[in-house]
């Protein structure tokens, strides 16, 4: 545990620059408060919410080609679901967006595939659609799912790229829908992309 522990605080430190050091000691200082999963889905969003900095904004509105955390219950059971989505969206319309879910890939495949996605990063955003997904990347999109506005539960917080990959190793999803456990889900969704 500690090991991870370390690796985690390592990873933080080479993905956050300097300027933020405040940040990223309050981060080490919640991990090294408690240790669990459980801590991190309650309390890891809520403290990044709180912090008054310029690099994360609560928007009023999703913008598509941006990424985005949030809490969501879905209307009806899925059949599978995450409560704490990392997506990016990839289409929005009146009453919902759609995006893809990066936890459902274990850490590594999530930043891997970042890395693809980045020769799309237009500015500071990536310039992908649905139609651009399925040209590209077609076996992702066994990640993507529809959220309907009604059910996202407090702010939805706006990620920029810059940080995406410190949200990307965090293990806040929670999901709901199957007696898998997350890391079961993430290789079995792993297993339907065809790259």
């Amino acid at each position: 545990m500690n090991e991870d522990i370390r690796n985690i605080k390592k990873t933080l430190t080479s993905l956050v620059p300097y300027k933020d050091i405040k940040f990223l000691t309050r981060v080490h200082w919640e991990f090294s408060k408690k240790y669990t999963k459980d801590f991190l889905r309650r309390r890891v969003r809520d403290r990044l919410l709180m912090e008054k900095n310029n690099y994360m904004r609560v928007p009023k509105n999703v913008i598509r080609k941006r990424f985005y955390l949030f809490e969501y219950v879905p209307e009806t059971d899925v059949e599978i679901w995450d409560r704490y989505p990392l997506i990016l969206v990839l289409e929005k319309n009146k009453d919902s967006f759609l995006g893809i879910n990066f936890h459902f890939l274990p850490k590594t495949q999530r930043i891997l595939f970042f890395e693809k996605i980045q020769n799309f990063t237009i500015g500071k955003e990536i310039d992908l659609n649905y139609k651009r997904t399925k040209a590209a990347f077609d076996g992702y999109l066994t990640l993507t799912r529809r959220y309907k506005m009604r059910r996202v539960r407090g702010p939805v917080v706006e990620i920029p790229l810059e940080y995406i990959k410190l949200f990307m190793l965090m293990d806040i999803q929670h999901f709901f829908g199957s007696s898998y456990s997350d890391n079961a889900i993430q290789h079995k969704s792993l297993e339907r992309i065809v790259d």
